[in-house]
């Protein structure tokens, strides 16, 4: 919280627990992630010290694979495959982040294509 007061840039990865598609993930102000519950208690707290946007995330829209009956202790809390992407859609965030803070690249640019 810190750093979101003294107008330091931050970005932090949301919840992968029982998600299992590594394509869903997006950089996003914590406002706006929705089906995510590490997510929704970080919301909570941030709103409790009178911050309710201003920190960007990585999250999925995925929800998480709910435990069954059937499925009950079977459901892994991570997939060992969907963190790792998360880490890696941050570092791409960071990187363009530093880049267009040096105005080697254009700011904003969140449609992740290349030429």
């Amino acid at each position: 919280m810190a750093c979101l007061r003294r107008k330091i840039p931050i970005v932090s990865s949301m919840g992968a627990a029982n998600k299992l598609d590594p394509t869903g993930f997006q950089v996003v102000d914590i406002s706006k992630t929705y089906n995510d519950p590490l997510a929704r208690v970080i919301r909570k707290r941030l709103r409790e010290q009178g911050i309710d946007r201003g920190l960007n995330v990585v999250f999925s829209p995925e929800l998480p694979v709910a435990r069954t009956t059937e499925l009950q202790g079977r459901v892994p809390g991570s997939v060992a495959f969907v963190p790792p992407v998360a880490g890696l859609v941050m570092a791409g965030f960071v990187v363009k982040e530093l880049l267009a803070a040096e105005q080697i690249i254009g700011g904003d640019d969140s449609s992740g294509g290349g030429s």
